[in-house]
C-alpha cells in the first residue's frame, strides 16, 4: 500500500467529520471561561487535544468492533469503514487504538496536572 493511501486509510478511520461536534462543547467551555474571565490558554489547547484523541479513539475502536462482530458488511449503508473494506488491518486498527489510547491518558494526565 502507497503511504498516500495509507494516510487516507488512516484520515478516513479516524472520521474527521465527527470532530466539530466533539469540540463544541470544549469551545463553549472557552466561550464562558472568557466570559468570565478565567480562561486560559494551556488548559483550553489541553483539553482541544484530549477532545480530539478520545473521538479518534472512539473511532477507531468502533470501526474495529464493528468489522469483529461482524456489524460492518458489505451491504452496510453509508461510508466505508477501514478495517471492514481491507484499507487497515485489524491489528493495525489495534495499533492504532492503543497510540490513541496513550495520546488520550498522556493529554488528559498533563491537563489534571495543570
Amino acid at each position: 500500500m502507497k503511504n498516500d493511501s495509507r494516510i487516507q486509510a488512516w484520515l478516513m478511520a479516524a472520521r474527521l467529520r465527527t470532530l466539530p461536534l466533539a469540540l463544541s462543547s470544549i469551545a463553549m467551555a472557552g466561550f464562558l471561561a472568557a466570559y468570565f474571565e478565567v480562561f486560559n490558554w494551556p488548559v483550553f489547547l489541553l483539553c482541544i487535544c484530549t477532545t480530539i484523541c478520545l473521538q479518534v479513539l472512539s473511532n477507531f475502536a468502533n470501526d474495529y468492533g464493528d468489522a469483529k462482530h461482524g456489524v460492518d458488511s458489505l451491504d452496510r449503508e453509508g461510508p466505508a469503514r477501514a478495517v471492514q473494506s481491507g484499507l487497515l488491518s485489524s491489528v493495525q486498527m489495534k495499533k492504532g487504538m492503543y497510540l490513541f489510547a496513550g495520546l488520550s491518558l498522556l493529554s488528559g494526565i498533563i491537563l489534571l496536572y495543570i
